[in-house]
């Protein structure tokens, strides 16, 4: 594991991008991460207390408990480290711990049960996007190689020609140096490729379809002292029939790596025998490492994977091996639902937390819904701004015009200025969160509300960082509440607690200031010229949300029931009159044939299918068309269908309304 970021105080020795051996985490402490994700100790050198339990009674597991005693070998690890306290939050990616925050503090340090909620709420944060992050990468690199493999086409001259046609392409999208095909005992080498001894002692190196090597010199059971490798250094071996073999080669790549201190283990004698000691050193020394390549990552290997069954399909294999191309892709499918139940639960799990904070500032159920809906409703937007298009950084006007348009507020009594500025990405849902609570409270109370004046909005550089204030003016004389509720302390601790940054109220005359500054690691500037409130206009409070007059019918396809009753909902909420839901295409193609509707709802994804074709017969009629998805990009929609208008779930009414309104019909 390496340290990728840090922030430290004066004078705290620096880890920042030195290595870790797997060892310093065993693999059991590694399992409680991933149950146990949140974890503090407030003092390792604390008194422990003997647990009581009857002789006759099983081991309490206690993986659970924040209270549960330190390690002796974890104690004499933190210590050789001059930690007195410790935190770790796990990043848990896929069902898999991706990384970790880790805490140290040099005194004892207690947490109130507040800060530990905020710090769980935020590992959960940071895993979600992660794996947002993750999947649209591995998303785009899916769509590159079905692209390049579309064109992998058996044209009756043999599996040659068509790999000696497509042998750059192939490398291109595994990322690899140079292709050896294997086929009809011929070789048949493209770019930088290793001698033929070594490519002959591979091919029946290992049973499996694919096998990734890093390192050739260090490969068991084939010895390459005598072979003559050049630059190359790793394999890809993708056996395609028990007669053609490709591999991929990638190059060696030398590096140095710095590390925390050796990573030799030592064997102690103590009073529980002996045993392994943690290092006593974390003083940093270098290793250079050769003889490697830059390592297979799970994208090269499914591209990989697609190549072996596209050229499976284009040389009609029998039907033994169909049925094994069948099996593996079966296997496929099922890792990725269980990827898709580890998001579920970890949606479901943010959910609770967020839950949990609103529930105490809520004085009924229904203010309950509304503010569990908004809340969540504001990540989602700050989610979408910084994960959407693969960005790392969200503009502060964005995340400001995401909150004020939900709530339809007239441009004439709002002024928004600053210069072109972005947060980080780990800052983008704590500021939405922030800009969600001043735009609710001040749609209820303040500046947008039926009493109010004027609100201004205004960030700009200021000491080194930026500054950003919030006034709003009132017909009356503004009064400071008596309690501090959840979003009131959010507004004055949530920045100073993640970034370093500072927040003050003032309550002055008929006016509200809230000032907001950020350090300058938290933000980034753009020489692009900075948008308008006016570029993103927001509807007037006048302006009904009503379709009655334009949509009487409508046509929702979506596959989750549950979804297609909300979008439902909607549209009945809007004033239409009609709504039929259909969950596939062939239901969908049945309706379309028997009645025409005036507006239809369509999920692109639909199962194993997409909308696409439908969609393009529907826009040559009456029936205007609006796209929904669970992704704010158009990485998976036809170029042709950009100009459709998308709406990204969850589906709230404002977007719905505005989409069907701009959506066009047959002229």
């Amino acid at each position: 594991g390496e340290v990728i970021g840090e922030a430290k105080g004066p004078g705290i020795e620096p880890y920042l991008g030195l290595r870790y051996p797997a060892w310093d985490i065993p693999t059991q402490v590694r399992q409680i991460m991933l149950r146990a994700p949140f974890r503090v100790i407030k003092d390792i050198h604390a008194e422990h207390s003997a647990l009581i339990q009857h002789p006759d009674a099983c081991p309490l597991d206690m993986t659970l408990s924040h209270l549960r005693g330190v390690s002796p070998i974890y104690v004499e690890y933190l210590t050789n480290m001059g930690v007195r306290a410790t935190m770790n939050i796990s990043l848990i990616v896929h069902g898999q711990l991706w990384g970790m925050f880790a805490f140290h503090h040099y005194r004892p340090r207690h947490l109130t049960p507040d800060e530990r909620s905020i710090c769980e709420l935020f590992g959960q944060l940071v895993s979600m996007m992660l794996q947002k992050e993750i999947e649209q990468s591995k998303l785009n690199r899916r769509q590159k190689s079905q692209s390049t493999l579309v064109a992998l086409k058996d044209d009756g001259n043999g599996l040659g020609p068509v790999i000696a046609e497509m042998s750059h392409a192939l490398m291109e999208i595994t990322e690899s140096d140079g292709l050896c095909l294997f086929y009809e005992g011929e070789y048949r080498n493209y770019g930088l490729t290793p001698s033929t001894d070594l490519t002959s002692r591979l091919v029946d190196y290992s049973p499996d379809e694919i096998i990734a090597i890093e390192s050739l010199q260090s490969l068991s059971g084939i010895s390459t002292s005598d072979i003559e490798l050049g630059p190359t250094a790793g394999a890809l071996i993708v056996r395609l029939q028990d007669d053609a073999t490709l591999f991929f080669f990638r190059n060696e790549v030398v590096h140095s790596i710095r590390w925390a201190g050796g990573t030799e283990k030592e064997l102690t004698h103590g009073p529980n025998g002996p045993r392994l000691s943690p290092r006593g050193s974390f003083a940093e020394y270098k290793e250079s490492v050769s003889g490697r390549c830059a390592p297979w990552k799970e994208e090269d290997i499914a591209a990989a994977s697609n190549v072996c069954r596209r050229l499976w399909k284009a040389m009609q294999v029998d039907t033994r091996e169909q049925s094994k191309a069948l099996e593996r892709q079966k296997q496929y499918q099922d890792l990725l639902i269980a990827e898709l139940n580890h998001r579920v639960r970890n949606t479901l799990a943010l959910v609770r937390s967020i839950a949990r904070q609103t529930k105490a500032s809520s004085g009924s159920l229904e203010q309950y819904v509304e503010l569990l809906e908004s809340r969540i409703a504001a990540l989602s937007a700050a989610h979408d701004l910084v994960g959407g298009n693969g960005l790392q950084w969200a503009q502060v006007h964005d995340l400001l015009m995401a909150e004020l348009k939900p709530f339809q507020v007239s441009r004439s009594n709002v002024e928004i200025d600053g210069p072109n500025l972005s947060v980080r990405a780990d800052m983008a849902p704590i500021l939405a969160l922030l800009f969600h609570e001043l735009v609710s409270n001040s749609v209820k109370h303040g500046a947008l509300s039926i009493r109010g004046r004027q609100l201004k909005v205004h960030w700009y550089d200021d000491a080194d960082g930026i500054s950003i204030d919030w006034v709003e003016t009132l017909e009356a004389e503004v009064q400071e509440p008596d309690t501090r509720g959840f979003g009131l302390a959010l507004i004055e601790r949530a920045l100073p607690y993640e970034c370093n940054g500072r927040s003050k109220i003032l309550f002055q005359g008929n006016q509200l200031k809230i000032q907001f500054w950020l350090p300058a690691d938290a933000i980034n500037r753009s020489n692009e010229p900075s948008p308008s409130a006016k570029e993103k206009p927001v509807r007037s409070m006048a302006t009904p949300l009503d379709l009655s007059d334009e949509i009487a019918s409508a046509l929702i396809v979506e596959d989750n029931l549950v979804l297609a009753m909300e979008v439902e909902q909607l549209l009945l909420e809007l004033g239409v009159e009609s709504v039929e839901t259909v969950p596939n295409l062939e239901l969908a193609k049945s309706a379309i044939d028997r009645t025409t509707y005036d507006c239809a709802v369509m999920d692109i994804n639909l199962g194993s299918e997409t909308s696409f074709d439908i969609t393009t017969r529907l826009r040559g009629t009456e029936t205007r068309v609006v796209l929904a998805s669970g992704y704010d990009s158009k990485f998976d929609l036809p170029e042709s269908l950009w100009d459709i208008p998308r709406i990204v779930k969850p589906i709230n009414k404002v977007d719905l309304f505005d989409a069907i309104s701009r959506a066009s019909k047959a002229d």
